[in-house]
C-alpha cells in the first residue's frame, strides 16, 4: 500500500541547488568587473565606456559582496519558510543545505579574487591594433617606426588601489591611452610595471589620470 505523504511535510531537499544559488550569489560581485573584461576583449567601446563609469564607484566591491550575502540569506530564509522550518531547529536540520549555499558563495568569491580575475586580468584586451608580427615587419620599412622602436625607454611600478584584480584591466586600458606609453603590464596584487617614452612622457603625467583619483597609485621603489 502506497505511503500517504502529509500535504504538511516538508519538502526534501533539491540536490544541487544550495550549490547553485551559492555560485550565482558568488559571482554577483564580481558582474561588472567580468563585463568589463570581455568587452574590451570584443572591443564594444561604446559599452566598455558605460561599464567603466560603474567601475569607478567608490565602495563598489563591498557593496556588491555585502548583496552577494544578503541575497544568500533571503534564498535561505525563503526556502526555510517554503518547507515550514523557518526556526533555530529548521536551521539545524537543513544545516547541509545552507552550508553548501554559504560555503559555494564564499568559495566562489575567493576563487574570483585569487584565481580567476588575476589570470583575466593578465590576457592582453586591446582587441584592436596591428600584431607584433605586423609591427615589425612595417618597423623594418618605415624609419619613423624603426626610430620609435629603439629608442630609449624607462619603466615605472606603480601601486595601485583597485579593490579587486577584476580591476586591472580598467587601470591597464587607461594607462595605455596616454601618448608615450608604450606597454603597461599587471603583475598581481596591486602593482603594474608601465614601460614609457622619456621623451614623450613623465611619470607626474601617468600619475596625474582621472583614473587615479578614484585608485591612488603610488610609485614603488
Amino acid at each position: 500500500m502506497p505511503e500517504n505523504r502529509s500535504c504538511c511535510r516538508p519538502v526534501p531537499e533539491a540536490r544541487g541547488k544550495g550549490f547553485l544559488a551559492g555560485l550565482a550569489y558568488g559571482v554577483l560581485p564580481h558582474t561588472f568587473c567580468i563585463l568589463f573584461i570581455a568587452l574590451s576583449i570584443i572591443g564594444a567601446t561604446a559599452a566598455t565606456s558605460l561599464v567603466k563609469r560603474v567601475l569607478y564607484l567608490p565602495y563598489l566591491l563591498p557593496l556588491l559582496v555585502g548583496a552577494s550575502l544578503l541575497f544568500a540569506t533571503l534564498s535561505a530564509l525563503l526556502y526555510l519558510h517554503r518547507n515550514g522550518m523557518l526556526s533555530v531547529a529548521g536551521m539545524i536540520a537543513r544545516w547541509r543545505y545552507l552550508s553548501i549555499l554559504y560555503g559555494t558563495t564564499i568559495a566562489v568569491n575567493l576563487l574570483m579574487f585569487a584565481v580567476v580575475l588575476p589570470a583575466a586580468a593578465r590576457v592582453d584586451v586591446r582587441a584592436a591594433g596591428p600584431s607584433a608580427s605586423g609591427y615589425l615587419e612595417q618597423s623594418t620599412r618605415d624609419p619613423a617606426v624603426l626610430a620609435e622602436a629603439t629608442a630609449p625607454t624607462d619603466t615605472v611600478r606603480l601601486g595601485v588601489a583597485i579593490p579587486c584584480p577584476g580591476h586591472a584591466p580598467l587601470i591597464v586600458s587607461e594607462v595605455e591611452s596616454l601618448d608615450g606609453v608604450l606597454a603597461v603590464r599587471y603583475i598581481g596584487g596591486s602593482d603594474f610595471v608601465v614601460r614609457y617614452d622619456p621623451a614623450k612622457l613623465r611619470v607626474d603625467d601617468i600619475l596625474a589620470l582621472e583614473v587615479f583619483r578614484a585608485f591612488r597609485a603610488v610609485v614603488r621603489p
